[in-house]
């Protein structure tokens, strides 16, 4: 007679069901190696009050006001539609440096230069190409500004096409090699003996392949010589080994470059800078994945030194999507936040650091998307780094449209938005850009 297991498998499902129980009690907790979210079987039957999360995000707008503290030159009309900069300065004139260099543009002799550091939500140029194009357009500048050579995990880069042999790619994010290698983008890029790349700008937006000049950015690890080649042109110069970033100008049509690295065993190359000598310059840094934390595994030292080559007037960071949680807290994030804020401003002494709010983001409740209800209080957090760091905030959920943004551009006619209701597309960045070149002209006219 057979036995009759029967009973074991219920006994195993009830066992499953109280261990699936058991760690629902378990409260989300996160680091910056780990998340954990709280298991509920019980969430899709449970009925969720929408207007108890609602409440909460009314409350933190709410308490959002005492943190503005501008403090402008003169009264100035606020258009509809146009968010201010909320300065966290001592003196509520933080930005003056920046425009006052702005009014000068003309006669400064170099290209007012802004850096934009960022993650997947402004990759690919989304936003920053447009923004860019519109600074280039009001203040004039050509170029694409700062082009990496090619991860091979990344796709192919809209502002040029790139070519490259016996080099290999490094980032801060995966593969991240030695962090006193690492350049401004996050990424280096390790050559060996006849290694070579080539770019052709593209098109890509009406300045975007017409620079002026290009500079190239590397590091002789041992003796090099570099060649660069042009149409019908070749130059040759030699460097000798040294752990500092050097930098190499081409000038007239820069158009279509490419250069070669011979007579060495090792060399950091980083990539290639695009733009004129006098306007708006604006590179895209941003790189998938990166909390913004993640900028710690680039030296000091390097950083210094490329704003010693490179300098930046004004540097936007663009982060938030790879750190937020709809459970667990903030306080790691803030905590470490607020060091790589003060280490950008220590590195960067001349330029002034604008904070963006994260972007609205959407979440499925009872069939829905609607806005996270954690996001008011990521936001605020954000905020808050400001005001600790005594920079500018910018808030990109409210100048985007605010609650339910996100699910409205994604389920639009046009789909201006990615249906994980997270990442946006080109003429949702174009709408973001348009905004924010806005505030730029608001905070022009105050410090007039």
């Amino acid at each position: 007679m057979k036995k009759d297991y029967g009973n074991y498998s219920i006994l195993l499902c009830a066992l499953i069901v109280l261990f699936l129980v058991a760690i629902s009690f378990i409260p989300p907790f996160k680091n910056e190696y780990f998340a954990y979210k709280k298991s509920d079987i019980l969430r899709d039957i449970k009925v969720k009050n929408k207007s108890v999360a609602k409440f909460k995000s009314q409350v933190l707008v709410k308490k959002r006001t005492r943190f503005l503290t501008k403090k402008s030159k003169k009264p100035i009309e606020i258009p509809a539609g146009v968010m201010e900069f909320e300065d966290f300065s001592a003196n509520g004139q933080y930005l003056a440096p920046f425009f006052q260099k702005l009014d000068s543009i003309n006669v400064l002799g170099q290209p007012i230069r802004i850096g934009f550091f960022g993650d997947s939500f402004t990759e690919c140029e989304i936003l920053t190409a447009d923004l860019r194009q519109q600074l280039q357009v009001k203040f004039g500048g050509t170029g694409g500004g700062f082009v990496p050579l090619r991860l091979e995990s990344a796709g192919p880069s809209p502002l040029a096409d790139i070519q490259q042999s016996n080099f290999t790619g490094y980032s801060i994010i995966a593969k991240k090699g030695k962090i006193e290698y690492q350049g401004v983008a996050g990424r280096y890029f390790l050559g060996q003996n006849n290694a070579w790349f080539s770019m052709t700008c593209k098109p890509y937006r009406p300045y975007t392949n017409k620079a002026s000049r290009a500079h190239l950015y590397f590091t002789p690890l041992n003796q090099v010589n570099v060649i660069t080649h042009r149409a019908n042109k070749s130059d040759s110069a030699h460097f000798d080994a040294s752990p500092s970033l050097k930098m190499m100008e081409v000038r007239g049509d820069v158009s279509s470059l490419a250069f070669s690295f011979t007579h060495t065993d090792s060399v950091l190359v980083y990539g290639v800078g695009y733009d004129s000598d006098k306007g708006i310059g604006l590179d895209n840094l941003s790189i998938r994945g990166n909390s913004g934390i993640s900028l710690n595994n680039i030296s000091t030292r390097k950083l210094k030194e490329f704003n010693a080559l490179r300098p930046y007037d004004l540097i936007i960071m663009e982060y938030g999507l790879n750190a937020f949680s709809a459970e667990g807290n903030f306080s790691w994030y803030k905590k470490r936040m607020i060091a790589v804020v003060n280490r950008m401003k220590m590195a960067f002494p001349n330029a002034q650091i604008v904070l963006m709010g994260m972007s609205d983001k959407g979440e499925m409740v009872d069939g829905e998307v609607v806005t996270c209800a954690r996001l008011p209080e990521f936001i605020e957090m954000q905020r808050e780094i400001a005001s600790e760091t005594g920079i500018c905030f910018w808030n990109t959920f409210q100048a985007m449209g605010g609650e339910g943004t996100m699910a409205k551009w994604a389920q639009g006619e046009h789909s201006l938005a990615a249906k994980d209701y997270t990442h946006i597309g080109i003429g949702a960045g174009r709408f973001i850009a348009k905004k924010m070149v806005a505030s730029f002209l608001l905070e022009q006219e105050k410090y007039k």
